[in-house]
């Protein structure tokens, strides 16, 4: 078991560190001689937040590192390897897979490849799914520290694959049909709100919730105030999402104290 156990460690970590290596390169160089947010910009539309949300990715780059650098630990300390087996096992090879996902994702991004790149983001989508059901299932004894991490990564891509269509659909010269932008950005802040509502209450993935949250909060911050038409009712929208899913969040935490 141990050595299937350190085959995951390796595969799952080359992959992840693949993809930090491609998200640098993606900017630095920067491929195809445009940086993410920079395309980003080229897709305007009243779903997408404020820049400054888009740090969610060095808080869950970060979380992720340390878990790999722990699970790599536990390759030299059998006590680190008991540990995390659990998690490893539940993981398997979905974190791999995403990571691969994320690297192609990037790719087809950058190149412009845009439906390209909604089919790759609703696989990725798929992988975190399943390795978060993996990891919370009710018998699962890994630990939060190393949960919550996996649903942020699951809640963000939530997020960024409605915003990914959104560009999509942008790019196609589409301007909201006639339900109209604002109204399919406020469709769409409510979709993501139930899927929230429904992870955070069934699946206790907090993770995912908090993702929601900070997105919309940047919806918020984009919107409020701005001149484009629809944006008050989105901004409005956001806010009314977040006063649903806060509740969700200090329930959590406050079960978690009481059972302390």
């Amino acid at each position: 078991m141990n050595h299937r156990v350190r085959i995951l460690i390796l595969i799952n970590t080359l992959a992840f560190a693949g993809v930090l290596w491609v998200n640098y390169l993606a900017n630095a160089l920067p491929l195809n001689g445009k940086t993410t947010g920079a395309l980003s910009n080229q897709y305007p539309n009243l779903f997408t937040p404020a820049g400054l949300t888009f740090s969610i990715w060095g808080v869950l780059y970060l979380w992720l590192m340390v878990f790999t650098a722990v699970c790599l630990w536990g390759l030299f300390s059998a006590k680190t390897l008991q540990r995390v087996a659990p998690a490893v096992h539940q993981i398997s090879l979905y974190f791999a897979l995403g990571s691969l996902l994320n690297i192609a994702w990037i790719f087809a991004w950058h190149w412009e490849q845009l439906a390209l790149s909604v089919v790759i983001m609703i696989g990725l989508l798929a992988s975190l799914v399943t390795l978060n059901r993996q990891l919370y299932q009710p018998d699962s004894t890994s630990p939060t520290w190393i949960k919550i991490p996996f649903g942020l990564y699951q809640g963000w891509i939530t997020v960024a694959l409605i915003a990914n269509v959104t560009a999509w659909l942008v790019a196609m010269g589409w301007r909201g049909g006639v339900v109209g932008e604002g109204l399919w950005a406020v469709l769409m802040i409510t979709a993501g709100t139930i899927i929230a509502l429904f992870f955070g209450t069934k699946q206790r993935n907090i993770g995912h919730v908090i993702a929601v949250l900070w997105a919309f909060t940047g919806i918020v911050l984009k919107r409020n105030g701005a001149p484009e038409d629809g944006s008050a009712i989105v901004a409005g929208a956001a806010i009314a999402a977040i006063g649903v899913l806060v509740p969700v969040v200090t329930s959590f935490f406050r079960k978690k104290r009481t059972t302390v």
